[in-house]
């Protein structure tokens, strides 16, 4: 394409992921293709889709735009140009078994034989103009969840789990969040939820075997 268009096309692979540290006989792949056009001229990616299938049934998807913003567009100066972008993350029907594999590898003292099964769905988007605070959206929820360990003998049964994306875009003001959350520990005397761009899991139930 012209420089003002470029076509970007690409393909990336890790076979045998794992943290240098982690041994173990799973066999963990990473794949993913990506692709966006690419103005020059402006240092703008635009129709980014990235697509990462797992397990034959779930995908991950990445799509959006990025670029910068020119903070003295006259004086042609690119130092301190602002980023920008918008972007969405979206999980469909992902096995909840493949992510536990992927946890494996990258985080010691989880036990070898805990298995998981279910699905999540999930959309979560992230957006900057060069400004404000970055402003994160998003929502989703795990199905029929399920850990077991011990060849199956031990079972929890966690069912569905909702998941929110929750921000607060006071929390980039310097000292607010804080001096907040100082404030709501000492008033409830519990550890207050964080003002900070954040994961929210739950609430659900929970059924144990005897």
């Amino acid at each position: 394409g012209a420089p003002e268009a470029l076509a970007i096309e690409s393909r990336t692979a890790i076979e045998g992921f794992r943290r240098y540290d982690i041994l173990d006989n799973r066999n963990v792949n990473l794949a993913t293709g990506c692709t966006a056009k690419y103005n020059a001229t402006a240092r703008s990616l635009t129709d980014l889709l990235c697509e990462s299938p797992v397990c034959g049934t779930g995908m991950l998807r990445l799509r959006g735009s990025a670029g910068v913003t020119p903070t003295s567009p006259n004086t042609g100066l690119r130092n301190s140009d602002r980023p920008r972008y918008d972007l969405t993350l979206v999980a469909h029907k992902l096995p909840l078994a493949s992510l536990l594999n992927l946890l494996h590898e990258a985080k010691q003292q989880l036990p070898s034989d805990l298995a998981a099964t279910g699905l999540l769905d999930a959309e979560f988007n992230a957006v900057y103009d060069g400004s404000e605070p970055t402003q994160f959206t998003g929502a989703g929820s795990a199905t029929d969840v399920r850990l077991s360990s011990n060849a199956g003998r031990e079972v929890v049964a966690i069912g569905n789990i909702p998941l929110a994306l929750v921000a607060d875009s006071r929390c980039c003001k310097s000292g607010h969040s804080r001096a907040n959350a100082a404030a709501k520990e000492g008033a409830n005397g519990r550890e207050p939820e964080p003002l900070e761009a954040h994961l929210r899991i739950g609430p659900t139930s929970l059924e144990v075997n005897a």
